[in-house]
Formats: structure tokens, sequence, C-alpha cells
């Protein structure tokens, strides 16, 4: 999807574009209910769990329920939520990897598993807690750099330079120990960027609790543009990159109206066709010249 919306960036003459990495960092707010109870502060812990569970965004239908379950887990012992921690990791690495037309044989070859582990304890790891339990900061994670210089890299394939206005040092500073009551308030995450915000853009779209604007209907309109054909993804077959079972299944789907099978084969398709794109962005190995064979060889 990212680097569809830079290719029409680029198809349309434009040089550079404002992108929100990393704001969800910026204004993150942690496991506070827990932070806060290890702290003694019983009363701040039930508001923050209750806080977290009247999210318009995601809300609970029983939120008291929802934030004793919080405060119940938050007094468990360490090796309880290193457990826990392995089952969501798994929970979510199946999810990934059915949703992936990715080839098994590759998945073992590049040891995915213990890399998305990795990945996943280096977003806990990356936070520093305030001594007062109310303000937090995750700038640290290492997959915000990673995430920036990706970016960068599939923006310059399109000539358009990204521009992460959220990665500005001084706005940084600024927001790493701002108060979680002003990340979220009022069922609204990002709250203080929503006042910000306020004569700039329309309220509808400061005080969005849904995402339906980037949805399914959306993404597939932007898959089908590039469809890949069977002979594009060949070579990406031939080296075991891709399940050819699943991607077979996916260039036979003519169907794009049913939401169901069709995003599954709208899904691999996006993500093979991507790949393939790449692929033959790549400029060809150079073959060895005679002089460099015979100078190994020499010295063989």
């Amino acid at each position: 999807l990212v680097a569809e919306l830079y290719r029409r960036a680029g198809e349309q003459g434009t040089v550079s574009l404002l992108d929100g990495i990393p704001a969800d960092n910026l204004y993150v707010i942690g496991r506070q209910a827990r932070q806060l109870l290890r702290s003694g502060k019983w009363r701040a812990a039930w508001d923050a769990a209750l806080a977290q569970n009247r999210l318009h965004l995601e809300p609970s239908r029983r939120p008291r329920l929802a934030a004793m379950k919080v405060m119940a887990g938050a007094l468990a012992p360490q090796p309880i939520h290193t457990l826990r921690q392995w089952r969501q990791d798994q929970a979510i690495y199946r999810q990934l990897l059915q949703a992936s037309p990715i080839a098994p044989e590759l998945v073992r070859r590049a040891q995915l598993w213990p890399r998305f582990r990795r990945y996943s304890a280096s977003i806990g790891g990356s936070h520093q807690w305030h001594a007062s339990g109310q303000a937090l900061s995750s700038m640290a994670a290492p997959y915000i750099s990673a995430g920036i210089e990706r970016y960068n890299r599939v923006a310059s394939l399109f000539g358009v330079e990204p521009r992460p206005p959220f990665a500005d040092r001084e706005l940084i500073q600024f927001q790493a120990w701002m108060p979680i009551g002003l990340r979220l308030r009022d069922g609204h995450l990002k709250w203080v960027l929503r006042q910000a915000m306020a004569n700039l853009l329309p309220d509808p779209v400061r005080w969005r609790t849904d995402k339906q604007h980037i949805g399914f209907r959306f993404s597939q309109v932007q898959w089908q543009r590039h469809r890949p054909t069977a002979g594009e993804l060949e070579p990406l077959l031939a080296r075991d990159w891709l399940d050819p079972t699943r991607i077979q299944a996916a260039l036979a789907h003519g169907r794009t109206d049913v939401a169901d099978a069709a995003h599954v084969a709208a899904g691999d398709l996006a993500a093979a066709g991507a790949l393939a794109r790449w692929w033959r962005s790549q400029p060809a190995p150079a073959a060895p010249r005679t002089s460099d064979i015979a100078a190994v060889t020499s010295r063989l």
C-alpha cells in the first residue's frame, strides 16, 4: 500500500509527501495500569485501566470488567507475563503467515520466528517510563529507524521525497514526557494532537473514530490497478520465495466483489506484485570479467 501511494504521487509529479511515521510512538500510552499498580498507586492504576477500555476506536462492551482483568493481570508474577507474551506472539505470527503468500521453505530458511520474537521484544523493551508513571517515551524502538529507512527507499524508487514531520527532533523532545492524560482523553488517542489541529482540519477528520477511509475497498482498488501476471511472478516462484499453490489460486480467482475470498486473493497478489516490481527494479548482476577470473585462478 505504501509503494502504491508513492507510485501515484510520483506519477502526478509530486516532489515531496508528508508521512505520519512515527506518530504512534510519540503518543503511545503503554501498559500504564501495570506501571502504576507496581508503584502502589492503586486508584491511578484503576483510572488508567478504565480509560484504556473506553476507547472510541475499540470500545469495550463492559469497560469495568475489562479494567478488572487488566488489574488482575498487572498483579501476576513475571513468568506469567512472559508466557502470555509468548502465546500472543505465536498467535500474531500465525496470523501473519496465514495472510502472506511467502513460501514455507523461505520461512524456515530466513528463521522468521526468532526474528519476529526479537522484534516483539524490542517494542516493550523500548518503553522508558517516567518515575511518576504518568508519562513514557518509546522513541528508542529500533523498528522506527528501520521503518523510516524503508519508506525512504520506497519513495526514492518513484522519485518522491518523504518528509516525516513527527520525526522532527524538537517535536520528539517536546513529546517525550508529555503526560498520558494528554495522549488519551475522553476515549480519544492522540488527544493533544487532535486539539492542536483545531481550525486546521475539519472536526469530522480530527475526531474520526474509525479507519474506514483506508479499509479493504480502498486497498482493493489500488491492488487491482497493478495486478501482476503469471509471467511477472515466475522469477519469484523459481526462487522458492512464494507459495506456488496460493499464487496459482490467486491468479485463477476472477471475482473481486466477494469480500472474503477476494480479500485473500487480492492480498496475495498485492504482496507478490510488490515483490515482483522490486525484483525488476534491481540491476542485473554484472558478469565476472576474464581478467578477474584469471587473477583468482592464479592465486589458487
